[in-house]
Parts: C-alpha cells; structure tokens; sequence
C-alpha cells in the first residue's frame, strides 16, 4: 500500500491536501475530511490488485508478460471509468467543505485518481505493443502501421503528463505563496520526476514515428517482401493487430483508414518533406534522451538500477542515431534515382534499363532487417540500408 502511495504522490497528489493524513483521524462521518478519507481508501482498495499486478506480469516470461499485459489493458479501461466517478465525488465534497477544513483549489477538468489510471493504462498499452516487435509478432511489411500506431500511444502518454505538469505548476505557485514549504518541495520533486517522464515518452513517440515512416518508404519503393496471405484480408488484419487494445475509451484508436493514410502518401508528396519531417523527429529524440541521461537518480526514480537506466538510455541513443543513419541514406538513393515526389516512382528511368524508378531504386538498395540478437534495443527493429 506504501508503494501505491508513493507512486500516486510522485505523480499527480504531491502537495495535495486530500492525502492529508489528518483526514484519517476525523471520526465524525459528516465531517467532509471523515468521507474524503474513505473515497481515498474506496479507490485504493479498487486499485490495489491492478497495481500489484503490473509487478506480477513483468516476473514472467516474456510471451506470458505480453499476453497478461493484454489482458490487463481492458481492466485498467475498466478500473479507470470507475475511478472518475469516485474522482468526481472527492471534487464535491472538497467543494462543500468549508474554508477550514479542506483548501483544494484544483480544475474541476482535473481528475487525478483516474488520470493516474490512464497513466499506468497508456505505459501496459506501450510496452504490449513494443512486445510484439521484440517478439516477432509482426511481420516486417506491418512495422510501418505497428510503429505509428505506438507513436499515437506515446504521443497520448506525453500530452497526458504535459497536462498533469500544468496543473502540478499551479498548485506549487499557490503553495510558494501559502509559504508551504514542505509541500512546495514535494511539488518540485515530482515536477523534476514528470520532466524525466516527459522525455521518455517524446523520445520514443519520436523514434518510433522516424521507424514508422521509414518502413512505409521501404513498403512504397517495394523493397521489404509483402507475404502471400490467401486467408487475409485489411480488415482482418487491423482486427487481429489493435484486439488487446480494441475495448478501451480512451484514447481512441486510429481506425484502419487513418493508419492507412499515415503509411501512404499522394503521389504529389514530395520526397524531401517526408525525410524533412524523419530528420526533425531524429533530433527531437535525440534531445529528450540527452535529458535522460542528465537526470539523476533521485530525479528520475531509478536509484538502486543506475547501470541499468544508463544502459537502456545509449541503446535508445543508439537506436535513433541508426535510424537517422538509415533516413540519410534513404536521402542519397532517392536523389540518385532521380525522384523528387512519390509519383515518380513509377515513371521510368532516364538513360537507364528501361525500367521504373522504384525498380531502380529496389536494385540499387538492400534493406537488411536486424534479428534480435543484432538490435541495439529489442523493442526497436532499426533496418540497415546497404548501398549497392
């Protein structure tokens, strides 16, 4: 339950008065601080199990963790709606107390016990589909929708924690002019440990945009081989890729067009705006890890796992310096072959062998996809481009 607690405080009740532990020595039950005592033990009564269990999973092996991971997504959904209405109900009662009793100034948008959920609920969501690419769960002509898909996850993790630093920011100026200091600090300490957290999630929304993007270069020049699938269909496979994730509210899922169309370009689509936009994301991660690994220990909630952060940290670092490796020489073969927009790919090639620029290009590259063995980090599967 300390854990629990603990993690909660870090994250989105640090210096907030409704944790107090006063409220749990009023005896009275109409006394507002007597019932929000017992919404908070309500919640972590309901959360307990679900919370334990993130533990539990990652203690097995790596497919039992993936597939309990998928089970656990559509509780956290679950546990998350039920954790708004208890959310709301501790808004109400905070708001009927009088001036003396509870002095909570928080939005009303704000809903902290259940964004905590969300919180846990979009990193289960992450790691299931990183899973799947350390197991060779998909096969490499779906890496492109299966990497964008998971910068959609990442992308949602980030803007949820800007959110939650947004309202941690003005609780800590109206406690700096409470003159609290104590809370004040707890405030800033969990600001510090929101930052680190900010920089995970920007950097891998980053790298796997930059990995999604290039796989849908590879998918449109032809060069990865699309499989026979006589039984398949877009719909089924849609279905079977998002099942884990298919029973959640929130946050919604690109549906199969729009995965589509983020894997697809107009033939009118210039080439350079595309690796423009990889090289951006390259530095955006780049800049994030840098953060990383800069934070300390205390900061970032690693103590006691030093050599492991800094390890994970330069395989991530390394990972995007391939991918961006990769991008530039993508850059190289698209000049030599002459195309400038996506639909030149299928005009012939100048001075050539009479064939198209897609095949040239196919002829003039080599895409190795690297085992697992070779990967700089299991989760990110960054192909080696082979000029020929």
């Amino acid at each position: 339950m300390d854990l629990l607690v603990t993690d909660l405080r870090d994250t989105v009740l640090a210096g907030d008065l409704i944790f107090s532990a006063s409220n749990w020595e009023i005896e009275l039950p109409s006394d507002p601080r007597y019932q929000l005592a017992r919404k908070i033990d309500e919640f972590l009564t309901k959360a307990m199990d679900e919370y334990l269990n993130i533990y539990r999973m990652i203690c097995q092996n790596r497919c039992r963790i993936r597939r309990t991971m998928a089970q656990s997504v559509a509780l956290l959904d679950n546990l998350q709606a039920v954790t708004e209405d208890i959310d709301l109900q501790i808004h109400n009662i905070c708001q009927q107390a009088a001036p003396g009793q509870i002095r909570r100034q928080e939005p009303a948008s704000f809903y902290p016990l259940s964004g905590w959920i969300y919180l846990q609920k979009l990193r289960i969501m992450e790691w299931t589909a990183l899973l799947g690419f350390e197991l060779d769960v998909y096969l490499a002509d779906e890496y492109a929708a299966m990497y964008l898909f998971l910068s959609h996850l990442t992308t949602s993790r980030y803007e949820h924690l800007t959110h939650i630093k947004l309202v941690l920011r003005a609780r800590l100026q109206r406690l700096q002019r409470a003159g609290s200091v104590p809370e004040a600090d707890e405030v800033q300490q969990s600001l510090d440990y929101l930052h680190v957290l900010s920089a995970n999630a920007l950097s891998a929304s980053a790298l796997s945009y930059t990995l999604g993007k290039i796989y849908a270069l590879f998918n449109t020049i032809g060069v990865i081989a699309t499989p026979q699938r006589s039984y398949s269909s877009d719909d089924l496979r849609y279905e079977v890729r998002m099942k884990p994730f298919l029973p959640v509210g929130t946050p919604e899922l690109p549906t199969q067009t729009e995965i589509y169309d983020a894997t697809h370009w107009p033939s009118e689509t210039r080439v350079s705006s595309i690796l423009d936009s990889i090289d951006e994301q390259v530095k955006q991660a780049k800049a994030a890890l840098g953060i990383m690994k800069a934070a300390n220990a205390q900061e970032g909630r690693f103590l006691g796992v030093e050599g492991v952060w800094k390890k994970n940290c330069q395989s991530l670092l390394l990972s995007t310096i391939s991918a961006g490796v990769c991008a530039a020489g993508l850059r190289v073969a698209f000049r030599k072959a002459s195309v400038e927009k996506i639909g030149d790919l299928g005009s012939k090639e100048q001075g050539g062998k009479g064939i198209s620029r897609a095949e040239a290009l196919r002829e003039s590259v080599k895409v190795e996809s690297m085992e697992l063995e070779k990967r700089y980090h299991a989760w990110w599967v960054v192909p080696r481009l082979i000029q020929k």
